[in-house]
Formats: C-alpha cells, structure tokens, sequence
C-alpha cells in the first residue's frame, strides 16, 4: 500500500502543483487584461486630444486663411488707388508742363508759372503722404499763382 499511497502523494502533488500552476496563471492574465485595459483606455484619451487639437488647428488655420484673403483684397483695392493716383499725378504733370511751355511762349512769366506749379506739386505731394503742411506748402507760392493768374 505504500506504493500506492506514494503514487496517491505523487498524483497530488502534481494536481496541487497544476492547479497551483493554473492559479498563478490566471492571475497573471487578469494582471495583462487589466494593463490592456488602462493602456487602450489611455490611447483612446490621446486620440481624443489629438483630434481636438486637430480641430482647433484647421479652425485656426481657416481663421488665418480667411484673414489673409481679407488682406488680398484690401491689397488689391489700395494698388488700385495708388495706380489711379499715379496717373492723376502723370496727368497733373503734364498738365503743369503744358502750362509752363504755354506761358514762357505767352508772355516771359515761366518763372512764376514755375514757382507756382512747384508749390502746387509740392502740395500735392504732402497730400499724397498724409502730411498736414499741404495748406502751408500752397500759401508760400499764393503770390506767385496770383502774378501768372492761376
């Protein structure tokens, strides 16, 4: 019988050992499912943020995207001025050239028609800038216009 009791022991063992063994095992799984767990629950939190920050970046991007259009146009608009100025300007230059070739034919008042168109050009100029000196600028050459009757 001892025999039989030590294979009895043995067998014993073994299942203790296996069930030992399968507990242990379990357990280890458990811990694994659990760190999956935490680790997709953390991932999925990151993707969330991600996809925010995402979002926010096209709003912001569209915002700046809008903004600059806004500029374009503005750009546009204002090179559409400044060229019409210019050529007011060219136009207002020619003008002035006629007038000083017609008037040193006309009677030997260059001189003044000069001086005049200088301060009228002068003015014209200050007022192109924004200067606010434009209405002096025009009073120094007053008597000057007055003398060639312009």
């Amino acid at each position: 019988m001892s025999r039989r009791r030590a294979g009895a022991v043995i067998v014993l063992t073994l299942v203790v050992a296996l069930l030992g063994l399968g507990w242990w095992r379990r357990s280890q799984l458990i811990d694994e499912r659990a760190s999956a767990r935490s680790t997709r629950h953390h991932e999925l939190q990151l993707l969330a943020a991600t996809r925010d920050h995402v979002r926010r970046t096209l709003i912001r991007a569209g915002a700046i995207e809008s903004d600059n259009a806004a500029l374009r146009a503005g750009a546009t608009e204002l090179t559409g001025v400044a060229q019409g100025l210019s050529t007011q300007i060219a136009s207002v230059q020619r003008e002035r050239d006629d007038a000083a070739v017609a008037a040193f034919f006309a009677g030997g008042q260059a001189g003044q028609l000069r001086t005049c168109l200088e301060g009228i050009d002068r003015a014209l100029n200050q007022v192109s800038v924004g200067d606010p000196t434009a209405v002096r600028s025009l009073a120094t050459v007053r008597g000057a216009c007055q003398a060639v009757g312009a």
